[in-house]
């Protein structure tokens, strides 16, 4: 055992020998192991002091080999992830001394290492214990997520400490049975990529920590999400929110029943919303919109939240925007900022999401302002702090999990003017289901779910009117962000002269257009190759008929389908063009659906002919399947 033995206890002149003991210099006396400090070695042997006092009478002769130095090592603390745990040590620099194991209080404060004494840096060493004592961290060795954080966000971290940690990292530390929980009521496949961003969601949400999920469009953010909300254990698992553009809320909505069984689902908008906080207790997930977090915040500020994600987060990047102070203000076991763009024009977004997902986590704005200028430099000082919490995966990091194409079904609520303004139309066709002139108020219809623009006039200003064409701004803006290019379809002529004009003048971008007024192959072929040469961001424009055969557009790894097409080799053939061969990089195929509306009816109508292969052009010759799909594209309404 050790003893501590001070000169009052010290009656008659004792006998000792120094000895090591555990790797440490110490005192046998009798039975007893009295340990000494750095500073009595220091003194015993460098000043001939007495070693403890002069009560005893000290034998060095039994460790003869030892020599003994008298320059400090310097010390750091050290923190690092494996074996499903974070873990702490205090390592010596230059040195292959390391401690990682003891209470805190009990350190020794020297080492010998290949027979020779060292002291232990006594401040470094001092710093370091009162650091890891004033967070609650009384042991080396295996730490909780928690303590790690409050490590971290101690101002003298960077000062004594070293941290290895990753995000990769941190999801290897989940619990294994993760998967046997989601073999039980998920209802897909993770890629391996995706099941590690689960791991690393679940590692954080177990222990009521947030953080920004960052992977690149097409990778899977939502179904990551989805996930995590469905792998909670059991005796954890609460009520969660999910909070997204009005434009997802049924898109969110869909993929949950789509992957989850035993899932109870409520969206909550629209003037029909409820009022009393206890009807929104009875679901498992609630989803709505960042407007009406701000509107109903009372409500949503009287739940406990398990888990809020706050999807395209770059929505609450402005600290001072009155969603972002919204979403804020409600209380959560762990929140997370799911956006492909987590850093648009300054640091100060990440600063906000951190706000959001890790509270104080970066210090107050005033604070983070002071320490991080909108510079490379203050990048670089900020990304070892951030890297834990962040999990930013590239397509290109992950290709080998991926398919060539991933297709990206967006199913879009439409808003109520233009709802409106469609069931207007479709009126005029009740009753009259028979009659030729019917397909053409469907291609009125169809028309409409592009942009009211195609039927009416509206003002500049108004162009983004639709939720439809709002989001199409959302995905271009992340490729653009991304300094990737894109194809857009549309089969409405008018709707490819508003897209082309409008992303050219709002991005600043190349932007160019190949439809039947481009009816020259070499000047179509001319327009692709200024496409293909663009270096960074650019768009290009086509008609699914015009380009739909003959191009290659393999400098595009995006394609979005403005419209679906009543034909599905029409719009395969179309998608073709970008994945075909001499295309390096997987191609995300966007498909943008206004629900309850005709796009409905021609979706689950592509899915039918897909499945019977039937991929031959479809015309309106009047047959039963050709009237059936109209008659219910006809009675579809958007307005509840």
């Amino acid at each position: 055992m050790f003893v501590w033995l001070g000169s009052t206890q010290m009656t008659d002149l004792k006998s000792a020998a120094l000895t090591i003991q555990n790797g440490h210099l110490c005192l046998l006396s009798g039975p007893s192991f009295i340990t000494i400090t750095a500073r009595q070695v220091y003194d015993y042997v460098f000043n001939s002091a007495s070693i403890i006092d002069e009560k005893y009478s000290v034998d060095n002769t039994s460790i003869p080999h030892l020599s003994y130095s008298k320059f400090p090592i310097d010390l750091n603390a050290k923190i690092t992830s494996g074996s499903h745990q974070v873990s702490l040590s205090i390592f010596g620099l230059e040195t292959d001394w390391i401690l990682d194991e003891g209470k805190v209080e009990e350190i020794i404060d020297h080492a010998i290492i290949d027979d020779v004494w060292y002291p232990l840096d006594p401040y470094a060493l001092a710093e370091i214990k009162k650091i890891l004592l004033s967070n609650d961290i009384p042991k080396l060795g295996p730490i909780s997520l928690s303590s790690y954080l409050n490590l971290k966000t101690d101002s003298r971290f960077d000062e004594y400490f070293t941290d290895d940690v990753t995000a990769d990292e941190i999801a290897n530390s989940v619990p294994e049975d993760v998967e046997a929980r989601l073999e039980v009521a998920f209802k897909g496949k993770l890629f391996d990529y995706q099941a590690s961003g689960l791991k690393w969601l679940l590692t954080l949400a177990n222990e009521n920590i947030g953080g920004v999920l960052a992977d690149e469009m097409g990778l899977g953010k939502t179904i990551q999400a989805i996930a995590l909300i469905l792998a909670k254990p059991v005796p954890q698992k609460g009520i969660s929110l999910i909070v997204a553009r009005a434009t997802l809320l049924e898109n969110w909505r869909r993929e949950i029943v789509k992957f989850t069984e035993g899932l109870s689902v409520l969206v909550h908008h629209g003037p029909n919303r409820v009022g009393n906080y206890r009807i929104l207790l009875r679901n498992d997930i609630i989803i709505t919109s960042y407007d009406i977090v701000v509107r109903d915040n009372s409500m949503f500020k009287m739940i406990h939240w398990d888990i809020i994600i706050a999807d395209e987060a770059q929505d609450i990047k402005n600290p001072e925007a009155g969603r972002t102070k919204a979403i804020k203000a409600l209380t959560k076991g762990a929140g997370f900022s799911v956006t492909g763009t987590p850093v648009e024009n300054r640091l100060l977004d990440l600063w906000s999401l951190f706000d959001f997902s890790l509270p104080d986590y970066l210090g107050s704005k005033t604070e983070f302002n002071s320490l991080y200028q909108d510079n490379l430099d203050s990048a670089r000082q900020l990304e070892p702090k951030v890297k834990p919490f962040i999990l930013h995966r590239k397509v290109e990091d992950v290709m080998q999990s991926l398919p060539g194409k991933i297709i990206i079904p967006q199913y879009i609520q439409m808003d109520s003017q233009t709802a409106q303004m469609y069931e207007n139309i479709r009126g005029n066709a009740q009753g009259q289901f028979a009659k030729n002139s019917n397909f053409t108020i469907l291609i009125k219809l169809r028309q409409l779910c592009c942009h009211p623009l195609l039927l009416t006039e509206l003002p500049k200003e108004m162009i983004a009117y639709s939720n439809k064409y709002q989001r199409l701004l959302e995905i271009v803006e992340e490729i653009v962000w991304n300094e990737e290019k894109c194809i857009i379809f549309s089969s409405f002529t008018k709707m490819l002269d508003i897209i082309t004009s409008d992303i050219a003048r709002r991005f600043e971008i190349y932007t160019n257009k190949v439809d039947g007024t481009v009816s020259d192959k070499k000047e179509r072929l001319e327009i692709i190759d200024e496409f293909t040469a663009i270096s960074g961001a650019a768009v290009l424009t086509l008609n699914p008929t015009a380009a739909g055969v003959g191009l290659n557009i393999t400098a595009a790894n995006h394609v979005v389908h403005y419209n679906p097409e009543w034909n599905p080799a029409k719009e395969d053939q179309a998608s073709a063009r970008a994945y075909r061969i001499g295309q390096k990089r997987p191609v995300t195929i966007h498909r943008l659906l206004y629900v309850d509306t005709v796009e409905e009816v021609i979706d689950e109508r592509l899915d039918r002919k897909r499945t019977l292969a039937q991929n031959t052009t479809i015309g309106v010759e009047g047959s039963d399947d050709e009237l059936r799909d109209i008659v219910r594209a006809l009675k579809c309404s958007p307005v509840t």
